[in-house]
C-alpha cells in the first residue's frame, strides 16, 4: 500500500512512553498509517510498521482504526488511561505475531469488552441465486472482490471446479461427487461464500462452515443458519467434532497460510469417515512464480517479493513461510506436502492452477482401524488351573 512508501515518524530520544510520547496528535488530513503510528510509542511504532507491512490493511481496518479512534476519543476525556490503551494494544499485537503461542484467532468485536451482535434485517436484500442474505462490501473487499455477487459468483466457480475434481478422481480411487446425505465441512469457510452453492445437501446431508476469523463467522452465523451450520474456532489444531464424521472436508486457500501442517492434516483425518475425501489448495512453486508474473499487486506476489531475498525465491525449499502471522503465507515444494498428506491419506489427484493459481490437491483417508495379526487363540487362553508344559 502506498502508506508503506512513507518515512517512518521521528522517534523521541527516549523511546519510553512518556506523556508527550502517549498524548495524541493526529493531523486532520494524514493518511491512517501515519496518523495511527504517529500517536504510539517509538517501540510500538516500529514493530507495528515492521511486523505488519503487507497484510496491515485488514489488521488496520478491522482492528486498530476503530481501536485507535475510540481510545483517541477515551483519552481525551481521561488522559491517565492512554498509557493503558497503548499496553493493550502491544499485548494483542505480541498475541498476534509470537511464534510460541498457538490457539490465536481474530475475535469478533476484538477490542471491545462489551458489544452487541444484531440480528439480520428481516427483509434485508437477498441474492438472485439463492435467496439468502448478500454478503456486506466490507466482506467482499478482502477476496478481490466488488460486491456480493461477484463474492458469491467466485465462490460457486470454486465449487463446481472442486466437483469436477472429485467426479474425476473415481476412477483413480477416490469416492467421486457427493451424495445428497452427504456431510461437508468448509474449512476455512469465512463468511460461507463456497458454502452458498452446496445448498442441496443441507436436507439430507448437512454443510458445516468453520473459521477463526470472528466477524464473517459470526455474521453467517446471523445470517445463513439453520440452513447453514458454523464453528468459531482457532488456530490450534482441533476442531469439535466426532471421530469419522464428514464426508468431505475441503480447504480452499487455508493450507496457504498455516506453517505447520502436519497436525491439521492429522486432526481433518480423524474427523473424515474411512475413503471419505479432503480438497486442500495450496501455493506451491509453480503458483507461487504465477503469483508474482501475473498478479503482482495480489499480497502474496506483494509479500513474496519484498520480504524475501531472489536467492531465497529461488532456491530448492521444501517450504517458505513469509511474513509470520495470522495473516502468514506458506508456499511449500509439492512433494514435501504430498509427503506430509502421505502419513494418513492416499494422494488421489494433484490439479495445477485450479483454485485461482492454488495447486488443488484430492486426498482420501486410509482406514486406520487397527488390525491384529492373527493368531492362536487355543495357545493363548489357558483354561483355569492349567500350568506350563500341561
Amino acid at each position: 500500500m502506498a502508506d508503506d512508501q512513507q518515512q517512518a515518524p521521528p522517534q523521541p530520544a527516549d523511546s519510553s512512553p512518556s506523556a508527550d510520547a502517549r498524548k495524541p496528535v493526529v493531523p486532520a488530513a494524514a493518511a491512517p498509517l501515519p496518523r495511527m503510528l504517529g500517536a504510539l510509542p517509538g517501540d510500538l511504532r516500529a514493530k507495528l510498521r515492521e511486523r505488519l507491512r503487507g497484510t496491515f490493511d485488514q489488521f488496520f481496518d478491522t482492528y486498530l482504526e476503530p481501536w485507535y479512534l475510540r481510545r483517541q476519543q477515551f483519552a481525551k476525556q481521561q488522559p491517565d488511561k492512554t498509557l493503558d490503551y497503548y499496553y493493550e494494544a502491544r499485548w494483542a499485537l505480541e498475541q498476534l505475531y509470537s511464534p510460541f503461542s498457538d490457539a490465536k484467532r481474530n475475535p469478533v468485536k476484538a477490542f471491545e469488552k462489551h458489544y452487541v451482535i444484531p440480528k439480520a434485517e428481516p427483509n434485508g436484500p437477498v441474492d438472485p441465486v439463492d435467496g439468502l442474505p448478500i454478503v456486506p462490501t466490507s466482506m467482499c473487499t478482502p477476496f478481490h472482490a466488488k460486491d456480493s455477487a461477484t463474492l458469491l459468483q467466485v465462490g460457486r466457480d470454486n465449487v463446481a471446479k472442486m466437483r469436477t475434481v472429485l467426479r474425476d478422481g473415481k476412477a483413480k480411487g477416490g469416492d467421486g461427487d457427493l451424495s445428497p446425505d452427504s456431510r461437508i465441512l468448509d474449512f476455512g469457510c469465512y463468511c460461507g461464500n463456497m458454502m452458498r452453492a452446496l445448498g442441496e445437501f443441507t436436507d439430507e446431508g448437512e454443510v458445516w462452515g468453520a473459521d477463526l476469523d470472528g466477524d464473517p463467522v459470526t455474521w453467517a452465523m446471523t445470517h445463513l443458519t439453520p440452513k447453514y451450520r458454523f464453528m468459531f474456532t482457532s488456530s490450534s489444531a482441533h476442531l469439535p467434532f466426532e471421530d469419522r464424521y464428514f464426508d468431505l472436508i475441503y480447504c480452499g486457500s487455508v493450507f496457504s497460510h498455516i506453517e505447520a501442517p502436519d497436525a491439521w492434516l492429522a486432526e481433518l483425518s480423524r474427523i473424515l469417515r474411512p475413503g471419505g475425501q479432503l480438497y486442500v489448495t495450496m501455493i506451491d512453486k509453480p503458483a507461487l512464480a504465477k503469483y508474482i508474473k501475473e498478479w503482482p499487486d495480489v499480497s502474496i506476489a506483494r509479500e513474496a517479493t519484498g520480504f524475501m531475498t531472489k536467492e531465497q525465491l529461488e532456491s530448492d525449499y521444501a517450504q517458505m513461510v513469509i511474513n509470520r502471522s495470522p495473516w502468514q503465507h506458506a508456499i511449500f515444494d509439492r512433494e514435501f506436502f504430498l509427503n506430509k498428506a502421505r502419513q494418513t491419506f492416499d494422494v488421489v489427484s494433484v490439479a495445477p492452477f485450479v483454485y485461482s493459481y492454488q495447486t488443488a490437491v484430492l486426498l482420501t483417508k486410509r482406514d486406520t482401524a487397527r488390525r491384529r495379526p492373527a493368531a492362536n487363540t487355543q495357545a493363548e487362553i489357558k483354561p483355569a488351573g492349567a500350568t506350563a508344559g500341561v
